[in-house]
């Protein structure tokens, strides 16, 4: 994580050992940063180690293009991001898609 940004938690979920966190910020060139970490016995049975961090950077000139693909949503890109996550139980994988 960019330590000279403010990062916002979109989404936290701790079950049997397991804890998921999402969070992103915005970056200082414009561009959304989104982070997803998971730590536990689960992790490590996947991925073969504790805790596996995945992230994505949706650069400034295609911050447009996200905010058109998630949809109506009052505010800025946070906003829309902050949305995405509440509705369903989503992963970064599907905000990649």
């Amino acid at each position: 994580m960019w330590q000279d940004s403010t990062w916002s938690v979109l989404y936290r979920q701790e079950d049997d050992g397991e804890m998921r966190l999402v969070a992103a910020c915005e970056r200082p060139d414009g561009a959304m940063e989104v982070e997803e970490r998971s730590d536990g016995e689960l992790t490590a049975l996947t991925y073969g180690t504790m805790t596996c961090v995945r992230k994505t950077i949706i650069q400034k000139d295609a911050v447009e293009a996200m905010l058109w693909a998630l949809g109506p949503c009052e505010g800025d890109a946070m906003a829309a991001l902050q949305k995405f996550y509440e509705k369903d139980v989503r992963f970064l994988s599907d905000l990649q898609d």
